[in-house]
């Protein structure tokens, strides 16, 4: 052997040994990734979120014991550094739903749970706002006449807690009512039927990457416990991430560097290949990103990382007419307090 191959050789199984090992979350009884999984450190803070491949970037250790949260899984908390992280499914939970054989009742009205956790850090730092409320979405289909889907749901009720901590002062608030959060006026995001590739029709588990009309990345993977179905937003975006031009006017850039939505479908009957949306158990939003510029270093003396997780899990879904819907839109709302589905419930006692 030469010294030039002996020394490439050597310089290579060097290489191997440093580089890092990837940090990946993935489902417990299979390898299949788990996108847009939460990681919270020790304070409540979200410390990174995976991407579409379940990839994701290694808290620091000071972070621990950090607790991970994504749709249709059980949290996990984790005492120690791991690169491997494994969640265990939960059992789908179907909202209520009352369907009516009136052929005029063209608009469906889905109530649902809102919760969501949006975090702003820097070096000094920490600032974290839970929101949770009721909202219902108005649906109907475009051939319907008489009736156009608003892009938000009507706010219910809600409920905001934050703390914020600088240096070392801390302050927490607490507002509830009907107040009209952006984070809960969330766009109608969902689709109104799910296709199912021709490829999950069959009873075995699978997962298929597709590419959809608008362009962005989609897996759909099938189990015995339903179709999830995650889509990346940033998937076709240059560098993998998305520079919001309009906040410029506000002396700052935001920069999206992770934006993924996930929805979790009941099982349906062998042979279906659409699910309609009352088939929808819950859905989720993850959202990963960087502020910088002059409004920002005034008010903050830094660059901000930003993390947003939302969950939302329909709880009731009836029918209505046309004219039913409009009126429903002007009506005052009659949620006195923040109804918490079973399924969130259980999520909350993990």
């Amino acid at each position: 052997m030469t010294m030039r191959l002996f020394t490439s050789l050597l310089l290579l199984s060097l290489l191997s040994l440093s580089a890092p090992a990837e940090n990946i979350i993935i489902e417990s009884d299979c390898d299949n990734p788990v996108a847009g999984a939460a990681i919270f450190n020790s304070a409540g803070v979200i410390s990174t979120i995976s991407d579409i491949d379940g990839l994701y970037t290694a808290p620091s250790v000071s972070d621990y014991p950090i607790r991970v949260t994504a749709l249709g899984y059980d949290d996990l908390i984790v005492e120690t550094p791991t690169d491997t992280l494994r969640l265990v499914p939960q059992a789908i939970l179907l909202p209520n739903v009352n369907f009516s054989p009136d052929p005029s009742r063209v608009v469906m009205a889905m109530r649902a749970y809102v919760k969501s956790v949006f975090t702003m850090t820097t070096e000094t730092d920490t600032i974290r706002m839970l929101q949770e409320g009721n909202v219902e979405f108005l649906i109907a289909d475009k051939s319907v006449k008489g009736f156009k889907s608003p892009k938000y749901p009507r706010i219910l009720h809600t409920r905001i807690v934050s703390r914020v901590v600088h240096k070392d002062s801390v302050k927490n608030t607490k507002v509830e009512g009907e107040n009209d959060l952006f984070t809960l006026r969330i766009q109608k995001v969902f689709p109104e039927n799910l296709e199912i590739p021709q490829e999950l029709l069959t009873p075995s588990r699978g997962i298929v990457t597709c590419r959809k009309e608008w362009g962005n990345s989609s897996r759909i993977e099938k189990s015995p416990e339903g179709f999830v179905y995650t889509v990346d937003h940033l998937a076709d975006k240059k560098n993998h991430e998305w520079v919001q031009t309009f906040t410029r006017l506000l002396g700052m850039t935001t920069r999206i560097q992770e934006l993924q939505t996930t929805f979790r479908y009941a099982p349906v009957d062998s042979g279906v290949t659409v699910i309609p949306p009352y088939n929808l158990e819950s859905m989720s939003n993850s959202i990963r990103g960087v502020m910088k510029g002059k409004m920002v270093k005034v008010a903050f003396n830094d660059e901000v990382e930003f993390m947003n997780f939302v969950e939302i899990y329909p709880y009731e879904t009836i029918f209505l007419t046309v004219e039913e819907a409009k009126k429903r839109q002007k009506e005052a709302s009659d949620v006195k307090s923040i109804f918490v589905p079973e399924i969130a419930r259980r999520r909350q006692k993990k």
